[in-house]
């Protein structure tokens, strides 16, 4: 039993030291401006599709070329991908939700606009439950302040109800403020760990001389 909960809190402690370089941040902040500047086109979707598989693979290559040589590497059985029904239903649960919640605003005769308008605040919620989700897990301060203001942003810029050529324009502002809250967080995190971690090697070099 003992074991199992040490292993639990390495695992907890593995995961947040993999969010400690910026990386990911900086990265899903490259993300949102591409979603921003396509969102309301026909190549949104294909675009923000492939932006999505292009992430992980991206976070890997820069943690293999800035935070690998600093830290090592652990990768934990637990780590690789199994099912967590619990969560798979909750996730269910909250895209049947969303779901629901824009058919009832759209209602039967009504065009997309009331949907558009209501974008940012959907597209809020999703994003503070992704946040939320790393939070728990990593048990990070500031993963925790991302859920606040993905939601607050979302709510206000639905609230503004843009319309007739403006209507893209809350969700496409949402994802701005995404963007500029991950890339400011990321950057300052990034630095902060290139100075406080050198390379290994520059490291051993250092002490032998």
């Amino acid at each position: 039993m003992s074991a199992d909960i040490n292993l639990a809190s390495f695992g907890k402690k593995v995961f947040k030291d993999s969010l400690q370089d910026g990386i990911t941040e900086i990265l899903t902040s490259i993300l949102f401006v591409f979603f921003a500047i396509t969102y309301g086109k026909d190549i949104f979707i294909i675009s923000a599709i492939l932006g999505i598989f292009v992430l992980a693979p991206g976070i890997k290559v820069l943690k293999k070329r800035f935070t690998y040589p600093r830290t090592g590497y652990v990768e934990l059985d637990e780590d690789k991908p199994k099912i967590h029904f619990k969560q798979m239903a909750i996730f269910i649960l909250i895209v049947a939700g969303l779901a629901a919640i824009s058919f009832i605003l759209l209602g039967s005769n009504q065009d997309d606009l009331t949907l558009r308008q209501w974008s940012p605040a959907i597209a809020g919620v999703i994003c503070s439950a992704g946040f939320f989700y790393l939070a728990h897990k990593s048990g990070l301060v500031r993963l925790y302040i991302f859920v606040a203001i993905s939601v607050i942003s979302g709510i206000i810029l639905s609230a503004l109800k843009f319309e007739g050529d403006y209507t893209y324009t809350g969700m496409a502002l949402f994802c701005f403020v995404i963007a500029i809250m991950s890339f400011v967080s990321g950057i300052i995190i990034f630095i902060r760990f290139l100075q406080k971690n050198p390379p290994m090697i520059e490291e051993m070099t250092n002490e032998e001389e």
